[in-house]
């Protein structure tokens, strides 16, 4: 019997036998005969209805047996791990080849199997890299949706102070407002408190004005201290203290401003106006005058 690990260590590519990585040579002897081995073929009942792995099975020996032939006669041949060489064994059969019919299936059911498994690697390897894309697809969106909970909820908070802070300046606002509505009706009231003490002093002072009036004596009336007082408006001349007496006599003319109204008189000529004169005049300044 053959070990199913060892079958599955043979391919064919391009109508070359490998074992491995190494490529065989087999040699088959046509004139090789074992009828003994035909006849138990023969004789067994199952022998028609020979299942492709009983096959298998029974083709590897003679594929160690050919592997052994060949490596005496090919150089780039290896031996054979099953030791010293076998006569091939032969089917009983009518085909001057009667080994190359299973051959032929053995290489097909490896090719079929390696054709499999590649599918088999392949399907795996695109189901493994759409599981990956479909795992980094569900990531990706996970941390979209991470950073759109995340800018929404920055964005809730930063509502959230805005307005805080908007009430708060608000209330600020109120507060204020009221103290200055609190002030003003203090003050008010504060006026209207001193209104009401004036009131109340008044009454007070009047209600003992008229007691004590009883009490007192007539007084006579008294003169004006001054006679424009008692006159009204057109009373007569009155000193007052800013008032002084004008001189007896006026002051003496002096020579020198004699000779020089003369020397005026004569440079005098028509062109000269006098109004003119007496409106663009600064008039002359002294003190007042005292009794000597």
């Amino acid at each position: 019997m053959c070990p199913r690990k060892e079958q599955d260590s043979w391919s064919e590519a391009g109508g070359i036998l490998f074992k491995g990585k190494v490529p065989m040579v087999v040699l088959q002897d046509i004139l090789a005969v074992r009828p003994p081995q035909i006849k138990s073929l023969s004789a067994t009942p199952q022998g028609k209805n020979m299942t492709p792995e009983s096959e298998v099975l029974e083709s590897c020996p003679e594929e160690d047996s050919v592997l052994s032939h060949s490596s005496l006669s090919s150089p780039s041949s290896t031996s054979s791990p099953e030791g010293p060489p076998a006569p091939p064994k032969q089917h009983s059969s009518t085909s001057p080849f009667p080994t190359s019919t299973p051959l032929r299936r053995d290489q097909e059911r490896l090719g079929k199997q390696l054709k499999l498994r590649a599918e088999r690697e392949e399907k795996e390897k695109l189901k493994e890299e759409a599981k990956r894309a479909k795992e980094e697809a569900k990531k990706k969106k996970e941390e979209e949706k991470e950073l759109k909970e995340k800018e929404r909820r920055e964005k809730r908070e930063k509502d959230e102070k805005e307005k805080a802070e908007k009430q708060r300046l608000k209330e600020e606002r109120r507060k204020e407002r009221q103290e200055a509505l609190e002030a003003k009706l203090e003050e008010k009231r504060k006026k209207e408190e001193e209104k009401r003490l004036r009131e109340e002093e008044k009454r007070i002072k009047a209600e003992k004005a008229e007691i004590t009036r009883f009490f007192q004596k007539p007084k006579t009336p008294q003169a004006p201290k001054t006679l424009a007082g008692s006159c009204g408006k057109f009373a007569p001349f009155e000193i007052k203290e800013h008032m002084v007496l004008a001189p007896r006599r006026r002051t003496a003319f002096h020579p020198d401003l004699c000779s020089q109204l003369d020397q005026l008189l004569q440079q005098q000529s028509g062109e000269f106006s006098f109004l003119k004169d007496l409106k663009g005049r600064q008039p002359l300044r002294s003190g007042p005058t005292h009794v000597s």
